[in-house]
């Protein structure tokens, strides 16, 4: 599921990145400028999305990273968001525009 819906994440060494997908296992996190990072690389943070009141603890694996021309970085990260797959089944009912902030 791919939004732009103000979820983000914040790093335990205070880096932000946008959660620009997820599914049941795992996240995708985009930030801009940051460097290229080896898989197995574990990463802990939390997760916030003020519109639903959401805060919560997340640790995964880095599983892959890549850059676009841009300097946008993308990182897969495995993480147990199950949890999140129930809220953002009803965030999909949004219409176009819907909590973009």
């Amino acid at each position: 599921m791919v939004f732009n819906l103000g979820i983000a994440f914040q790093s335990e060494a205070g880096e932000r990145f946008d959660v620009v997908n997820a599914a049941d296992g795992g996240l995708c996190l985009k930030r801009h400028g940051a460097p290229k990072v080896a898989p197995g690389h574990p990463i802990a943070g939390r997760l916030s999305w003020p519109e639903k009141s959401i805060e919560k603890d997340v640790r995964g694996v880095i599983c892959w990273s890549r850059s676009v021309d841009d300097g946008d970085m993308f990182y897969g990260v495995h993480a147990d968001v199950s949890w999140l797959m129930d809220t953002l089944g009803d965030a999909s009912k949004l219409e176009i525009g819907d909590g973009i902030p």
